[in-house]
């Protein structure tokens, strides 16, 4: 959503002109919008907020985002949070040849529908992810039982329904890459990385391996600074010897 220039305490971000994003190299919602903007070729300047130093609470950046959550796109001055707002209004204010969002009514609503899906799971890619992915100690994210649980059931039943759907087509809505192929794809990535296994879902599995290839979506998928990615691969590979894996949650 586009937050009211009334409401922008930062006053300074109001005479930045071009497309500026303010983000963090391994934040979901940030990679996303990343994809977008290189998938389109907008040119757009980089401001990272280091979220383990906190700056995203800082009072400079509750000015532009009082919720204190990355990213947020700055565009000739108007301020916009909400990462799927943020892929709708960059695919309206940069048209292309082929637009990532339908233009049916039907595929339209369709592509909305799976937008919200992916949003509402944003809690649960956490507790995934600082279950199987990374460490949550280290950020004090640690989990219960019953919300790992739960977060893995979900998302299986979720992959499913969007396995049988790419059982009939190439995208989530058709046969090009959407705005929902963008949103999905991180979330898909993190669920592989943290040991969801190929072979349950094969069309899926097919999915992630042709968006892979894409030039924007690799980057996206490599993105991070080689500490956390290395302490990701040790800890991903320690439970895969003792068994952790959210693979081996789910057959167990």
């Amino acid at each position: 959503m586009e937050l009211p220039a009334g409401a922008i305490r930062t006053r300074e971000v109001l005479d930045w002109r071009g497309v500026h994003l303010l983000h963090y190299p391994m934040s979901s919602c940030s990679q996303k919008v990343r994809i977008l903007l290189n998938e389109k070729r907008i040119d757009w300047v980089s401001h990272p907020v280091d979220l383990t130093k906190g700056e995203q609470r800082r009072d400079w950046y509750l000015g532009i985002n009082p919720a204190g959550v990355v990213p947020v796109l700055v565009h000739d001055g108007h301020v916009w949070n909400e990462s799927n707002d943020i892929l709708a209004y960059l695919d309206h204010a940069f048209p292309s040849k082929a637009p990532y969002l339908p233009s049916s009514d039907a595929e339209r609503r369709l592509a909305e529908e799976l937008l919200r899906l992916e949003d509402g799971l944003h809690a649960h890619l956490r507790v995934v992810t600082f279950s199987f992915v990374m460490p949550g100690a280290l950020m004090n994210h640690v989990f219960e039982p019953n919300e790992i649980e739960e977060a893995v059931r979900r998302f299986d039943e979720v992959l499913a329904e969007l396995d049988a759907r790419l059982g009939e087509s190439t995208c989530l809505c058709g046969d090009r890459v959407m705005l929902p192929d963008i949103a999905w794809f991180i979330t898909l990535h993190r669920l592989v990385l943290a040991g969801y296994p190929p072979d349950r879902r094969p069309h899926l599995s097919r999915y992630h391996a042709a968006l892979l290839s894409r030039p924007a979506f690799r980057r996206e998928a490599n993105a991070g600074a080689l500490l956390p990615k290395v302490i990701g691969h040790l800890y991903r590979s320690l439970n895969s010897l003792r068994g952790a894996t959210l693979g081996d949650r789910l057959m167990a």
